[in-house]
């Protein structure tokens, strides 16, 4: 299940992101390929949420894999989450920890078995990737191949990204600042769902190019 491969997978996913600074097709030169730019800012996020209500399936994607790089500077305070969200109601929910990437200068993969990390075995509606500072400070990053999938290659392990990862003790609903944050930035599209997929925002700062990648083979459905 593709969130993202070279652009974003907008026939499946709705752009819910609450930012101002983050671009969904960003050229990296030296990959030749499209990225996401999030400079990662006063808790905004990259916010993804199925089209098909709770099409996240963790029975069957058992693990999450992406690959992130912080452009050259690395350090930036990103959270993972994952969420639901019922028709209606004022804000999504957390279900499940809340997992701080280490994120470093060049190219890393991620793949981690979701129910190890002690999310529940169960449908979600949406993927965060959420700014832990508060700040105004930081670079930005930038994500790729983000998806989905049933299994890993037997040359992968999930315990290989464990240094990277780290489970928050925060709460399962989010923090009161960052609730205001989503609460306020996508009233609008619960009004109007359809209209979700626009366009997002172009990153004001300095778009860095990453200049070497790691890959760890992982394959994906």
């Amino acid at each position: 299940l593709w969130i993202y491969d070279n652009g974003f997978n907008s026939a499946q996913f709705y752009d819910w992101s609450w930012s101002n600074s983050y671009q969904l097709q960003h050229y990296d030169q030296s990959l030749g390929a499209y990225v996401i730019s999030f400079t990662p800012i006063s808790y905004g996020a990259l916010a993804f949420m199925c089209k098909t209500s709770k099409c996240i399936d963790t029975s069957i994607f058992r693990y999450l894999a992406f690959e992130v790089s912080g452009g050259g500077a690395g350090g930036q305070s990103v959270n993972l989450n994952l969420a639901t969200y019922t028709e209606g109601a004022p804000s999504a929910v957390i279900v499940g920890p809340t997992l701080a990437l280490a994120i470093t200068m060049t190219w890393s993969s991620y793949s981690f078995d979701l129910s190890a990390r002690g999310f529940p075995t169960q449908n979600y509606d949406q993927l965060w990737f959420q700014d832990a500072s508060g700040t105004t400070q930081q670079l930005p990053v930038y994500i790729r191949n983000v998806r989905f999938v049933s299994a890993l290659p037997s040359s992968s392990s999930s315990s290989s990204s464990s240094s990277s990862l780290s489970s928050s003790s925060s709460s399962s609903l989010l923090s009161s600042s960052s609730m205001s944050t989503f609460s306020s930035s996508t009233s609008s599209s619960y009004r109007s769902l359809s209209s979700s997929s626009s366009s997002s925002s172009t990153s004001s700062s300095s778009n860095l190019q990453s200049t070497s990648m790691q890959t760890s083979g992982l394959s994906s459905l």
